[in-house]
């Protein structure tokens, strides 16, 4: 799926599991290609991105 936007994931922000240790959200720092960089962004990283994992139950 990052091969179809053309991002690349580079950090980790920060990690938060849910309280019943069904779902893993982390929000990480990446790199968007040229054309869809925001206006003023420049070069790097700096465009945010959210995940959300499912953990099945009998993984937790």
């Amino acid at each position: 799926m990052l091969n179809a936007y053309n991002y690349a994931p580079g950090g980790t922000y920060g990690l938060k599991i849910s309280q019943d240790g069904s779902k893993l959200y982390i929000g990480l720092n990446g790199s968007p290609p040229d054309a869809l960089r925001p206006k003023g962004l420049g070069r790097g990283f700096g465009l945010t991105s959210f995940a959300i994992i499912h953990i099945p139950a009998e993984e937790r």
